[in-house]
């Protein structure tokens, strides 16, 4: 509950080898960072149930900050979610202009509850595709597969997914 202020010194070496300098490096702080590891953490997590501005003033960080330290952190977040290979898949089409028929794509890991990818385009072929660059252990993983009744997902299901079961989602 109190601010401390590390003042670290590192020390540099010199490789004979390579006739290079580097400098000691510290598992609790990341290169070119100003805030531990643990301290980033902590504001990463603040900042989920707060507004920047409250944790700012609350934490004596500046916002700037606090936006930058949250990307990074939510980007490594998100990206660790997506290494995981999701088990149950939901696929949905939206109009991104309206009333001219022009539809994308959206996945979502149903077990994480994130968006997993967007396709550009709601094509049967691309989206077989797609699935196939993902390769036969991501197929073969996906044990559900929520879709509307658009005759290309089922299509796309059928024949990628061998485990999958087929669901037509609640909205459908």
């Amino acid at each position: 509950g109190k601010e401390v202020y590390l003042h670290l010194k590192t020390r540099q070496f010199h490789c004979p080898d390579c006739q290079r300098f580097f400098y000691e490096r510290f598992a609790f702080v990341e290169s070119n960072r100003s805030m531990t590891s643990r301290l980033e953490k902590y504001l990463y997590e603040c900042c989920q149930d707060s507004s920047f501005q409250q944790v700012a003033a609350r934490e004596n960080v500046g916002w700037d900050t606090l936006q930058n330290l949250f990307s990074r952190w939510a980007n490594t977040h998100i990206k660790q979610q997506l290494n995981t290979l999701p088990t149950r898949l939901g696929i949905d089409e939206f109009a991104y202009r309206k009333g001219k028929k022009a539809y994308a794509i959206v996945l979502v890991d149903l077990d994480q509850g994130v968006v997993w990818d967007v396709l550009p385009e709601r094509d049967k072929e691309a989206l077989k595709t797609y699935f196939q660059a993902k390769g036969a252990n991501f197929c073969a993983n996906l044990r559900v597969f929520s879709c509307d009744m658009w005759a290309g997902f089922c299509s796309v299901a059928t024949d990628l997914f061998p485990n999958a079961a087929i669901i037509v989602d609640r909205f459908h």
